[in-house]
C-alpha cells in the first residue's frame, strides 16, 4: 500500500521517551532526514544522514516506541489541558 499512515501522540505524552530533538523521516534502514521548523511552524531546513548505523537504529527504535502509543488520525483529539497523565 502506497502512502503513509498518520498517527498522533501529544508531546506531553513523550517526556519519558528517548526521542530525536526534531521531526524526522526514516527511509529504509539507513537514511534519516531530520526536518527543522521555525517557531511559527514554517520550514527551516533539513539534514540528511545516511552513514550512521547507530543513529538509524536510534530513530527506528524511537519510531517504534511512539508508534505503539500514538493514535490513528481518525481517532485522535488533542488534549484539552496542559496536564496529562502518564500513559
Amino acid at each position: 500500500m502506497a502512502g503513509e499512515q498518520v498517527r498522533w501522540l501529544p508531546r506531553s505524552s513523550t517526556y519519558y521517551m528517548a526521542l530525536p530533538g526534531c521531526d524526522f523521516w526514516q527511509i529504509g534502514d539507513d537514511l534519516v532526514v531530520f526536518v527543522f521548523q521555525s517557531g511559527d511552524g514554517e520550514p527551516a531546513g533539513f539534514v540528511i544522514v545516511g552513514d550512521d548505523p547507530k543513529l538509524s537504529k536510534f530513530c527506528a527504535s524511537a519510531f517504534e516506541t511512539v508508534g505503539v502509543r500514538a493514535r490513528d488520525h481518525e481517532r485522535y483529539s488533542p488534549p484539552t489541558s496542559a496536564t496529562t497523565r502518564r500513559p
